[in-house]
C-alpha cells in the first residue's frame, strides 16, 4: 500500500509540476511579458505537445510584436531619411503646445521647401534625387542638433519645431540667424552617384501662441509664409504674417476665376504684328492671350498667365489660344502667319507636337504658317527632350523661334544643334539701345552671329522711330512692338492685313 501510494505522487507530480510550469509561463505572457521561459519538457504525451504548443504560440507572439514596432516606426518615420514624418511631428507639436500652455513659453515652426529639386530628378534622377534628399537632411539635422524636431512631410518639404522660443526671441535674431545658418548649409554642393547638384531651400516660420493654436494651423502659417519667400525670391526667410490669409483667399478666389474664364472663353487671343523691316511688309502676328473679368476688368497676362502654369493649365491656355486664333485668321480670307509662345513645361511635353498639329489640322491651317516661340530656360531644362521637340516641329513645316535671345544661357552649339529658324531680341537691350553702349554692342553681336549661321533674326520692344532706324541700319530682319501696334482684337487685325498699315503711332505697314 505504501509502495502503490508513492507511486501515485510520483505520477501526479510528474503531471503536476510541468502544469504548474506552463500554468505561470501563460500568465506571463498573458500580462503582456515576452521574456518567458519555455518550460524544457522531454516527454511526448499531452503535456510534452503542450509545451511545445505553448513555445510555438511565444515564438508567433515574439514575431507579431516586432512587426508592430516595426510598422510603428514606418507610421511615424520617414522611410528614406529616417526623419519623423508628418504623423509624428503633428503628434510632437501637439506635446508642445501642451507643455508651452502650461509653462506659458513659446516655441516655432519652420516650413522648408527645397528650390530647384525638380530639376535633380528629371536631369539626374530619381536616385540621385534621393540621395539629395538625404544629403539634405542630414545638413538641416547638424545644424538644428538638439534644439528640436526635423522632420520630412513629403517630396522635398522638410518641417522644423523649435523648442522653447522666448518671447523677446519671437521674430527675432535667434530664429532669423538659424533659418540664415539651413539656408548656406543646404546651398553647398551636394555629391550625389559621381557628380554634384545644387539645390537651394525657401523657408517659413510660424510661432505657438500668436500664429496657431494647433499642428494644423502652425503648419499652415508656416507654409503659407515660406510660399512667400518663394514668391519674393528663391532661399529666402519669411516670418507668417495674419495679412497672407487674405492674400490666400485672394489668390484662390483668382484661381476659380481664371478656371472659370478658360472654360467660358474669357481669354482670348490678341494679335500684334510682326514686320518685316526690309520691306515694311507684315509679316504675321504674334498670339497674345488677353483677359477682360467682367468684374476684375482687365487682368494682366503676367498675372494670369503663371496662374494657370501653376495650375498646370498652360498647356490648355496654348491650345485654346491657338485654335481661336486659327479660326479668326482662316476667317481673315487674306495670307497670314502665326506665332505662339509656350512654357517650359510644355516643351518638354512630348505630347505637344501632335496637340498644335491635331489642331492646325482641325482647323484648316497649313503649319508651315506657324511659328511656336520658345525661351532659353525651356530649352536648357531638359536639351534632349528639347531636340525632340525642335524636330517634331521642324519636320512638320513649324518654324522654331529662340525668344528672349540674349537673357538666359543658351550655348552657340545648342544654336546649332537645335537648328532655330529665327532668334527674337529680348526687349531689355532693344529699348536701352539709345542709352546704354553694351546693349547697342550686345545688339550687333547677336545679329552677326546670326546672319553668320542663316538664322533670322527679330527685335521686340521696338517703341521708336530712332530704335527702328538703327535696327534697319544693323540689318535686322524683323521687328514688333508699340511703335508699330499694341496687340489687337483679331477684326482690327483683319483690317491691318486689308488696308495695309498699322494705324498706330503714325507708322504705315503694308500689308503682305
Amino acid at each position: 500500500m505504501t509502495v502503490a501510494l508513492a507511486l501515485v505522487r510520483q505520477v501526479f507530480s510528474q503531471i503536476r509540476d510541468p502544469l504548474r510550469s506552463i500554468t505561470a509561463a501563460l500568465s506571463k505572457l498573458a500580462s503582456g511579458s515576452l521574456a518567458i521561459e519555455v518550460p524544457q519538457l522531454d516527454r511526448r504525451d499531452e503535456i510534452g505537445e503542450m509545451a511545445s504548443a505553448f513555445e510555438v504560440f511565444r515564438n508567433n507572439a515574439m514575431a507579431l510584436a516586432e512587426a508592430r514596432k516595426l510598422a510603428d516606426g514606418l507610421a511615424s518615420y520617414d522611410a528614406l531619411t529616417g526623419l519623423a514624418n508628418r504623423r509624428l511631428l503633428a503628434s510632437i507639436i501637439g506635446d508642445s503646445v501642451n507643455r508651452a500652455i502650461s509653462e506659458t513659453s513659446a516655441f516655432a515652426v519652420m516650413l522648408l521647401d527645397l528650390d530647384r529639386f525638380k530639376a535633380i530628378n528629371d536631369l539626374k534622377g530619381h536616385a540621385a534625387g534621393d540621395a539629395a534628399l538625404c544629403e539634405v537632411a542630414a545638413r538641416v539635422r547638424a545644424v538644428i542638433g538638439d534644439r528640436g524636431t526635423v522632420a520630412r512631410l513629403g517630396g522635398d518639404e522638410f518641417a522644423v519645431l523649435i523648442f522653447d522660443v522666448s518671447a523677446e526671441a519671437e521674430r527675432c535674431q535667434p530664429l532669423s540667424s538659424l533659418a540664415a545658418a539651413i539656408i548656406a548649409t543646404v546651398r553647398e554642393p551636394i555629391d550625389v552617384l559621381g557628380g554634384q547638384v545644387h539645390v537651394g531651400v525657401s523657408i517659413g516660420i510660424a510661432l505657438f501662441p500668436s500664429d496657431g493654436q494647433d499642428a494644423e494651423g502652425l503648419l499652415r502659417a508656416a507654409d503659407l509664409a515660406m510660399y512667400r519667400a518663394k514668391k519674393e525670391g528663391a532661399g529666402l526667410v519669411h516670418f507668417f504674417e495674419p495679412a497672407m490669409i487674405q492674400d490666400m483667399e485672394a489668390q484662390s478666389a483668382l484661381e476659380s476665376d481664371v478656371r472659370h474664364a478658360l472654360r467660358s472663353g474669357q481669354i482670348r487671343p490678341s494679335f500684334q504684328p510682326i514686320v518685316d523691316l526690309v520691306d515694311g511688309r507684315i509679316a504675321g502676328f504674334e498670339i497674345l492671350a488677353r483677359w477682360q473679368h467682367p468684374v476684375r476688368g482687365f487682368v494682366p497676362p503676367d498675372v494670369f498667365v503663371p496662374l494657370l502654369d501653376g495650375l498646370g493649365l498652360s498647356e490648355a491656355l496654348t491650345a485654346a489660344m491657338l485654335r481661336q486664333a486659327c479660326r479668326h485668321a482662316r476667317a481673315w480670307g487674306r495670307h497670314a502667319r502665326l506665332a505662339i509662345n509656350v512654357s517650359p513645361a510644355e516643351f518638354q511635353n512630348a505630347g505637344l507636337p501632335s496637340l498644335i498639329l491635331d489642331i492646325l489640322a482641325d482647323e484648316g491651317i497649313d503649319p508651315s504658317d506657324l511659328a511656336v516661340e520658345v525661351t532659353e530656360t525651356a530649352v536648357l531644362q531638359d536639351i534632349n527632350a528639347a531636340r525632340r521637340t525642335v524636330s517634331a516641329l521642324r519636320d512638320s513645316g513649324i518654324e522654331i523661334v529662340l525668344d528672349d535671345f540674349g537673357t538666359g544661357y543658351a550655348s552657340l552649339h545648342y544654336l546649332k544643334e537645335l537648328r532655330f529658324d529665327k532668334l527674337k531680341i529680348d526687349r531689355s537691350f532693344i529699348q536701352s539701345l539709345q542709352k546704354n553702349p553694351m546693349s547697342l554692342k550686345i545688339v550687333e553681336s547677336v545679329l552677326h552671329l546670326a546672319r553668320g549661321t542663316g538664322i533670322a533674326t527679330v527685335a521686340e520692344g521696338i517703341e521708336d522711330d530712332q530704335t527702328l532706324a538703327d535696327l534697319v541700319r544693323l540689318g535686322c530682319d524683323f521687328g514688333q512692338g508699340f511703335h508699330f501696334s499694341k496687340a489687337v482684337e483679331a477684326e482690327l487685325a483683319k483690317a491691318m492685313l486689308i488696308e495695309g498699315s498699322t494705324a498706330i503711332s503714325g507708322v504705315a505697314v503694308k500689308a503682305a
